[in-house]
């Protein structure tokens, strides 16, 4: 099954439990992201990945220099481990891994949140790729893909699902990064890029693979 499917079975699973006036918040809030362009405008095909520094689940530091020295890589921005779409596309992901590696290309995941957070929900959901904590959102915002959350949205995740996003956040209060993948070659040049303001929405793993495929031919 398509990761597409899966997630879109999954927002059904949502809506069916979802009152019209709290889906109704939630899909302005995607609507206003789609207003505001904000993934048209994010990093693209052809522009050159920001040079950066995080730390790992670990706390050891990962520099995008060191890991474009060992080839291809991909890097996804994810919501958190709180999001049920992060949870599938990261296993997704990491069903992948296995055929990235054998190119060889490099996976990591880049995610708002603290490393001991991190470290937590990497182990649960069995992660062989690193996560990288974006303190502040300093790379997401690089990239043009972090954005203040909707009142609707901070409501639906504070009082319905009972979320301190800021607590579990690395310096990040209330602001996400939209979903976004790209496929960089070892000179940082973008070759393949996804983001979309609905969070639903994500990369499918076969096409990162034949782009991170074609990278490693070249």
């Amino acid at each position: 099954m398509r990761l597409k499917d899966k997630l879109q079975a999954l927002r059904a699973t949502s809506l069916s439990r979802l009152d019209p006036e709290t889906w109704s918040g939630l899909s302005a809030a995607i609507e206003r992201l789609r207003m505001m362009q904000l993934a048209e405008h994010s990093l693209a095909v052809g522009e050159t990945l920001p040079d950066f520094e995080l730390p790992d689940s670990a706390g050891k530091v990962v520099s995008s220099s060191e890991l474009l020295d060992r080839g291809p890589l991909v890097l996804a921005f994810f919501r958190g481990g709180w999001c049920p779409y992060c949870d599938v596309t990261m296993r997704a992901l990491e069903a992948a891994r296995p055929r990235l590696e054998e190119l060889p290309a490099g996976l990591v995941g880049v995610v708002p949140e603290k490393p001991e957070v991190l470290a937590q929900f990497s182990a649960e959901k069995g992660l062989g790729f690193p996560l990288l904590s974006d303190r502040g959102g300093r790379l997401a915002r690089l990239c043009g893909v972090f954005y203040d959350m909707s009142p609707a949205q901070i409501a639906y995740y504070r009082d319905k699902r009972e979320l301190d996003l800021p607590a579990l956040g690395a310096g990040t209060g209330w602001e996400l990064p939209l979903p976004a993948t790209y496929v960089v070659g070892r000179d940082s040049v973008v070759a393949y890029a996804f983001a979309d303001a609905d969070w639903a929405q994500r990369a499918e793993p076969n096409e990162i693979i034949e782009a991170a495929r074609r990278l490693a031919s070249a």
